[in-house]
């Protein structure tokens, strides 16, 4: 997926992969407790999203509100899933070589 990042108080980058199961991507800017704990914001990814909305959300005057009007508020068209983020690999796990 090719990630932009935006201008929006709600939203920090969004993505498109066409042909993709979930083609657009978008990870929301941290909240309070994401950010007390320096972690990066939820990523979530939809399905059935065109090119050409895809197009028009890009470039939206407000990324937040055209993202409520047209596929928030839409998962019957546009379902979607939460991006688990990846795990860190723990040093006592991770192998000190490999041979």
């Amino acid at each position: 997926m090719e990630w932009t990042a935006v201008e929006s108080h709600q939203i920090a980058k969004i993505g498109y992969a066409e042909g993709a199961e979930y083609p657009l991507g978008i990870e929301f800017k941290p909240n309070k407790k994401q950010q007390a704990a320096g972690q990066p914001g939820s990523v979530y990814e939809y399905q059935n999203v065109e090119p050409w909305l895809f197009a028009e959300f890009l470039a939206a005057e407000s990324k937040g509100k055209f993202f409520e009007a047209y596929i928030k508020n839409r998962p019957d068209l546009y379902p979607y899933r939460k991006v688990e983020p990846a795990k860190p690999v723990d040093p006592i796990d991770a192998p000190l070589f490999e041979m």
